[in-house]
């Protein structure tokens, strides 16, 4: 088996796609790099042409190498700019029982990033100043991690440095209260699978976005997906894996709310698009309070609506 002492040479491959319409925001990126051990010296492989050329934002992409395969799959893609949607994952197979090539070290990442990018303005509210807006999501997925090696070595043995996937969506306005899934195995040495599932998530996260009568605000959101990993050869044939963060079940925005400073929601206020007034259209989640409904009432619809309330009070206060 070889070891990091003989002459290696890098394969390297970086596929990157970004497309942004209005009210959509799409990125992926997909990187590998395998250092792998030869008798005759160095030499460094370039990816063919047609990876290079504009590709679109969702990926499917299977490469090569003298002894691996890997297979790259990144969703983003959305027609609708309130459900965002991400997936991030690969499947890697390293096999050098009957390989010239050993290997000493891969690295790999997938990323997709679904968002919703906006300018809008609040109306129908004369004689406000301003005040904030409260946009509540629904996100929904589940992350898989299986990595188990190959032949019948010594010990099997390899040193994972990271191996790992995130979800997060996030907001650029207001304070943020993200939503965050970051699934981590134990790393280290090991000769045994390591697998790791995660019950299917489903939560709601609420961000808050200040208002300014007359004035224009952004809307941004990223629903965001990484997969990662990176594992040192120590006498191991190879090695097979597959790391998928899936949240293409969507991030779905569920209800919008309109507050003025004082923390009083506004019944008649209305959010219109600055960009697309025609295609994002947001009087559909504007929450009309009923007329028996108290604003405690209101706020302890959920956990988050109430926590957000007090954090706004406070920002407010501040200025």
């Amino acid at each position: 088996m070889p070891n990091h002492s003989v002459p290696i040479f890098a394969i390297f491959f970086s596929v990157a796609a970004n497309i942004c319409l209005a009210g959509i925001t799409v990125e992926s990126q997909i990187w590998f790099e395998q250092v792998v051990s030869t008798d005759t010296g160095t030499e460094t492989l370039s990816p063919p042409d047609s990876f290079m050329s504009p590709i679109p934002a969702d990926l499917s992409e299977m490469f090569a190498t003298g002894n691996a395969t890997y297979d790259f799959t990144t969703l983003t893609a959305t027609t609708d700019p309130f459900e965002l949607r991400s997936q991030s994952k690969f499947e890697i197979t390293i096999d050098a029982t009957e390989s010239e090539l050993g290997w000493n070290s891969v690295s790999a990442t997938a990323r997709a990033v679904g968002g919703l990018v906006d300018t809008a303005f609040v109306d129908g509210v004369p004689g406000q100043v301003g005040g904030f807006v409260e946009f509540s999501w629904t996100v929904d997925g589940q992350s898989n991690i299986d990595l188990n090696p190959v032949g019948t070595a010594k010990s099997n043995a390899y040193i994972i440095d990271v191996l790992n996937t995130t979800a997060s969506l996030t907001s650029s306005e207001g304070v943020p209260d993200d939503f965050v899934d970051d699934q981590r195995p134990p790393i280290g040495t090991t000769s045994v699978n390591t697998s790791t599932s995660t019950p299917e998530l489903f939560e709601v996260q609420v961000f808050a976005v200040d208002w300014f009568a007359g004035q224009d605000f952004d809307v941004l959101f990223e629903l965001e997906t990484t997969a990662k990993l990176s594992i040192v050869n120590g006498d191991a044939a190879g090695f097979t894996s597959t790391v998928d963060a899936n949240f293409t079940n969507t991030a779905v925005l569920s209800q919008i709310r309109i507050y003025d400073q004082q923390g009083n929601i506004l019944p008649d206020a209305t959010i219109t698009s600055r960009t697309d007034p025609t295609g994002i259209v947001y009087a559909d989640f504007v929450a009309v309070p009923e007329p028996s409904a108290g604003l405690f009432g209101l706020l302890m619809a959920t956990a988050f609506g109430a926590i957000r309330f007090y954090r706004r009070l406070r920002y407010l206060a501040s200025d």
